[in-house]
């Protein structure tokens, strides 16, 4: 009886710890795919919400920088759309998506 106590209160514990926390790179990826998809789609509001988690979940992913940019873009806030750009190359010199869509603004 006394191991049954045990085991019954060792599965208490067990259920009580906390689960582990989300690889923060993958759901910043993840919430920049979204934010393209739903950009694609004209849903400015939902992109820049999904490009912002991701931000925050990892602030040196390029892409998520370059969703901004293009966001920005499209919605014709221009100094914005600089910023994200050139946060982008500044993230990764030679990323040819960056250069072409930081040059399509510039143009």
């Amino acid at each position: 009886m006394v191991c049954c106590g045990l085991y019954t209160s060792a599965c208490v514990h067990i259920g009580d710890l906390p689960a582990p926390a989300p690889d923060q790179r993958e759901a910043a990826r993840t919430n920049t795919q979204l934010g393209l998809d739903y950009l694609a789609q004209g849903q400015f509001t939902l992109a820049q919400e999904k490009f912002e988690r991701a931000l925050h979940q990892n602030p040196q992913l390029p892409e998520t920088h370059i969703g901004l940019g293009w966001l920005f873009t499209q919605k014709r806030e221009y100094t914005q759309a600089q910023s994200y750009f050139e946060n982008a190359l500044n993230l990764d010199k030679r990323h040819p998506e960056t250069l072409n869509l930081y040059g399509i603004l510039l143009c």
